[in-house]
């Protein structure tokens, strides 16, 4: 009976001695990094073929981002018109010297083929650790499947998960994060409303003729008209680009093109 008292306090013994010398599980890095698409880039298909069908495994590619600085934990999808929404890679480590720029790419896993001249959405998602559970900004592309042709550019922070959940014609209908909003006029201005804690504030209207007073192609991204925070540039590649800044301090943009005119 001694000898099975003294085992018995031998083996708490032990193992107290073994939850004690435990290290804490490690918590995971916290990172406010990400990645944003550069305008100027057209995607193709490293296959060959059309980007309107893409047989897997294949990869979309041509395109180019700019890192924030830092670690970033990311994630890329695409959105297929009838296909949902692909997942590229479901999440990666990547990141770079604030301001230094790579090339970028999206693996297509599934195939899928849609009409010609449908709009497919590239993106990248910046989450706040290594479990990618918390997104925090997004950077998305919208490229015309059968030209190639870049039609938007959306980047900025991230609250929650990227859907499309403005239905009232704005162009950046799928920006979570926007600070403002663009529209389209019938005469082919560009209107702007200033968001402010959910409540849109007119900002300006850009008329063709303010539009045309700058270069297509300027030497270098020249302000276009600006009002109530929010800022329109004319790209030297080409585009139109939105920006205001942001509650928390960064400027968010969107790339567009210019609106149809009759």
């Amino acid at each position: 009976m001694i000898k099975k008292n003294v085992l018995r306090i031998l083996v708490v013994a032990f193992i107290a001695l073994f939850t004690q010398v435990q290290p804490a599980a490690p918590a995971l890095a916290a990172s406010s990094s990400y990645v944003t698409f550069i305008p100027g880039y057209t995607p193709y298909v490293v296959g060959g073929g059309s980007l309107c069908s893409i047989s897997a495994v294949d990869r979309i590619s041509g395109l180019a981002i700019t890192y924030s600085g830092g670690t970033a934990y990311l994630a890329d999808f695409i959105d297929v018109p009838g296909y949902g929404t692909l997942v590229a890679d479901p999440g990666y480590t990547d990141g770079g010297p604030a301001g230094s720029t790579s090339s970028w790419g999206f693996n297509v896993f599934t195939s899928f083929t849609v009409a010609p001249n449908t709009p497919i959405a590239v993106y990248t998602i910046a989450y706040s650790d290594a479990s990618h559970s918390t997104p925090i900004y997004i950077t998305k592309l919208v490229f015309n499947c059968t030209t190639a042709a870049v039609l938007s550019i959306t980047s900025g922070p991230l609250g929650g998960t990227s859907v499309c959940s403005f239905t009232d014609g704005r162009l950046n209908k799928c920006d979570a994060g926007q600070t403002a909003a663009v529209y389209c006029l019938a005469d082919g201005s560009i209107r702007v409303y200033a968001i402010f804690e959910s409540k849109g504030y007119l900002a300006f209207t850009a008329s063709p003729k303010e539009i045309d007073a700058v270069p297509l192609h300027p030497a270098q991204n020249t302000l276009i008209k600006q009002g109530n925070g929010a800022r329109l540039y004319r790209l030297t590649g080409g585009e139109l680009q939105l920006n205001r800044v942001a509650p928390d301090g960064q400027d968010h943009s969107f790339t567009f093109s210019d609106c149809p005119r009759p």
